[in-house]
Parts: structure tokens; sequence; C-alpha cells
């Protein structure tokens, strides 16, 4: 297997010990996509948790905020104030639930979707970049890594990725 670590000089070969931790490696595999994420996205005003939002709303029109930040992981304050920001652009609608004033179903305005079209034809473009790296096989194996990762430590985040059946 090739070695994919940043080349060190002798003094610095030390730092093998902070490079072979998974906590590094996954921090600056996150860097560099939201370096490419903004990149990419330089024209569309957009974040990624923006973008998730979106990407939930469009397909489960009406679903509150509470279910929106359980299915990202994000805490529910955060939630609130990006869907808040969203829809004081006019990306998002939000309607009062008959069963429980307290709760706001969301849909994409038509503006709403318009953006996420954009956004997703950059981001799949994005997506392919991401997995240039990779032959077929990796990329599969390093997302379903990935995934097996995420799901055996789901439970010690601070917000918990929860699925559609929660």
């Amino acid at each position: 297997m090739a070695n994919t670590k940043p080349a060190l000089s002798p003094a610095n070969a030390a730092l093998d010990f902070l490079y072979d931790r998974p906590g590094f490696i996954v921090r600056r595999a996150h860097q560099i996509c939201m370096s490419m994420f903004a990149e990419s996205c330089a024209g569309l005003d957009i974040t990624p948790t923006q973008f998730g939002i979106m990407t939930i709303v469009k397909h489960c029109p009406g679903i509150d905020q509470i279910s929106v930040a359980r299915l990202l992981g994000h805490d529910r304050s955060t939630t609130m104030l990006v869907v808040r920001l969203l829809a004081k652009r006019g990306i998002l609608d939000k309607t009062s639930v008959e069963e429980d004033k307290r709760k706001n179903a969301l849909s994409l305005t038509p503006a709403g979707q318009t953006l996420w079209t954009q956004c997703d034809t950059v981001l799949t473009e994005l997506k392919h970049t991401l997995a240039e790296p990779f032959s077929p096989g990796e990329r599969e194996a390093f997302i379903y890594l990935l995934n097996k990762f995420n799901a055996a430590f789901n439970d010690r985040a601070r917000t918990t990725l929860e699925g559609t059946d929660s």
C-alpha cells in the first residue's frame, strides 16, 4: 500500500504520532471538504448546514424544525437559527402546524427550489471530485467505513444523528 501521509523531514518524523490519529485524519478531511464546498458554492451564498436543511425539507416537505435537527445531527437552537435565516432570505416557508402551534411545518419556496437545484448540480460535481483519489471499490469501502464509524459512535456525539424511523 502506498504511503499517503505528508512527507516529513527526519526532524519531524515524530509527527507520525499525530498524523496516525483518526481524529486528526478526520478533522483534516473535514477541513478539505469544507474548503472545497466553499469554493464550489462561492456564488451561491450557502453553507453546508443550510444545504443540509434545504435537502431534508425538499425531500420531506412539511417536516418540523426538531425533526430536521435530529436528521442532521444538529442541536435544536442551531437548526432554529439557520431555519430562521433561510426563511428571512425567502428560501424556506414556515407554516404553523394545526395540532401544535409551537411547531412549524417547513417547505422550500420557489426561490429555495431554484437555489437547491443550483447547489445540487455543483455539489454532485464536487462529490465526484472528492471520489477521484479512489478506485470504485476504494470509494465504496471508504463510505462504508465512515458510516460504520459514525454508527458505532453516534451516541457519543453531543447531538445524535437519528434516522427517519426514530
